[in-house]
């Protein structure tokens, strides 16, 4: 086994969760002697399953869906059609009065969503693509973020994001009020559930700013202006800004 040393004091939780995954698969750790190895004597066998489960969630590729957009990217009058084709050799494709200006993000990349929205508020358009890739800190296949800027001509890596602050399955952006999209997540807790965590774009990445309760199962079901609405097992909802606080409420 190497990176062992990555145990100590969970510097690394991704490396954490791919060993004991491993050790899992491998019957490495049997369910009635917790601690037989000297490397798993702080960990209990809750915990493992734990991680094991979060290591799931991390190869869970959301559907992909084929997309084409009418946006203004420079907010200067003109419209940009935004093609999305997650199975062509380049599935971002920007193009403007009939002409193809950029193509990019290449489908090894396992691309499968794609959103615009003005993350920072300066009045420019970004391209936000989800992706599900290995990534320099994170060697396993998992769902990322990446957010492009444009500059007229093409588009340009503005946020390549390894991770959210969990691992997660979908994502939309919505203005809640004000000059920014803010992101909205649907990630996945330590039990196993699912929640909604919303982030806001602080300097050079974006900020946690608010998480719901954690439901069984929950999807985005349409976003609207200023709301978004979801779905559980069994009700309908709306994510909403009430004030200065985000609130979920329910709808018949």
């Amino acid at each position: 086994m190497k990176r062992t040393s990555h145990f100590t004091g969970y510097q690394n939780p991704h490396y954490l969760i791919e060993i004991l995954t491993e050790m899992l698969l491998q019957r490495w750790v049997k369910p009635v002697i917790v601690g037989e190895f000297d490397m798993l004597r702080h960990i209990n066998l809750p915990l493992i399953i734990t991680l094991a489960t979060l290591a799931n969630a991390m190869g869970e590729v959301a559907k992909k869906e084929r997309v084409t957009l009418r946006t203004d990217l420079e907010c200067d009058g003109t419209i940009e059609i935004l093609t999305f084709e997650p199975n062509a050799p380049f599935c971002v494709t920007i193009s403007r009065n009939g002409k193809v200006l950029w193509r990019g993000i290449p489908q090894r990349w396992k691309p499968w969503k794609v959103r615009i929205g003005d993350v920072d508020g300066d009045k420019h358009r970004e391209i936000i693509v989800g992706v599900h890739k290995a990534t320099r800190y994170f060697p396993k296949p998992h769902n990322c973020l990446f957010v492009l800027g444009w500059n007229g001509k093409r588009a340009f890596p503005k946020w390549l994001g390894s991770s959210l602050s969990k691992p997660f399955v979908d994502f939309e952006f919505v203005r809640f009020g004000g000059k920014v999209d803010s992101l909205v997540s649907i990630e996945i807790t330590r039990d196993g559930k699912r929640c909604i965590v919303i982030y806001e774009w602080r300097g050079f990445g974006f900020a946690g700013i608010w998480q719901s309760e954690s439901f069984a199962k929950l999807r985005f079901e349409g976003v609207g202006k200023g709301f978004i609405r979801l779905r559980t097992e069994t009700s309908r909802m709306k994510l909403v800004k009430q004030g200065n606080k985000f609130a979920i409420v329910h709808i018949r």
